[in-house]
């Protein structure tokens, strides 16, 4: 009895499996635009038929089954399916962005010549590259750019030390523990550190304000 339960049972099962298989025919073409695993879900496209794949950017891939061109060597521009229908001056088939379509297009394989002093060929021809960025030491502006990096710099230096003295402060005042003179201690650095962040900005504004728009200083101004 047991045996022709499990005889049954897996006759039932080899029905199913058959007919769930039979059920994801392959796509045939042309097709609709539908999502990348719904199409491979349904078992990709029918025989002479090429999967399109349209990029959509930040959202999802759509796919479609399409017939494929037999046209050969286009020229640049022209719509194609796949790289091997271009021709040798723009060998490449692909998109300029998400949801276009896709051309034959030239493939950029030129290296930029660095300029002078360009060791990593992003700097251009003013600057030097560091680890720190480009320093532009090489243009003629009377050394008005390589300023403009050193207060950047020192800005940012100067904030940052700011925000660690803030941060000092407060663990000084939250593990003080009742000692007044840890907690003034805190407190003074507290409005010390604060002071100095907020000079630090004003100092910006004041100099662009005074220097640059009333009294135009040579080296300040465009």
């Amino acid at each position: 009895m047991k045996k022709k339960i499990i005889l049954t049972l897996f006759v039932f099962l080899s029905i199913f499996i058959v007919t769930t298989k039979s059920t994801k025919a392959a796509v045939s073409c042309p097709s609709s635009d539908m999502s990348c695993q719904q199409l491979d879900a349904q078992g990709g496209c029918a025989s002479g038929c090429i999967n399109i794949v349209t990029p959509g950017g930040k959202g999802p891939t759509y796919c479609r089954c399409d017939v494929l061109n037999p046209v050969v060597n286009l020229d640049c521009g022209s719509p194609c399916q796949t790289s091997s229908q271009c021709g040798t001056a723009c060998p490449g088939c692909r998109a300029n962005g998400p949801g276009t379509a896709q051309t034959c297009q030239g493939l950029n394989t030129a290296t930029p010549t660095p300029g002078p002093g360009d060791l990593h060929g992003n700097c251009g021809a003013n600057g030097i590259s560091t680890a720190i960025g480009c320093v532009p030491v090489l243009g003629n502006d009377n050394g008005v750019g390589f300023y403009g990096f050193l207060l950047g710099w020192a800005i940012g230096i100067a904030g940052g030390i700011a925000f660690l003295l803030i941060v000092y402060a407060g663990f000084m005042i939250m593990t003080s523990s009742g000692n007044p003179e840890r907690l003034k201690a805190g407190q003074e650095l507290l409005t010390s550190a604060i002071s100095g962040l907020v000079l630090l900005v004003f100092s910006v504004f004041i100099l662009n304000f005074i220097g640059v728009k009333i009294l135009q200083i040579p080296g300040l101004t465009k």
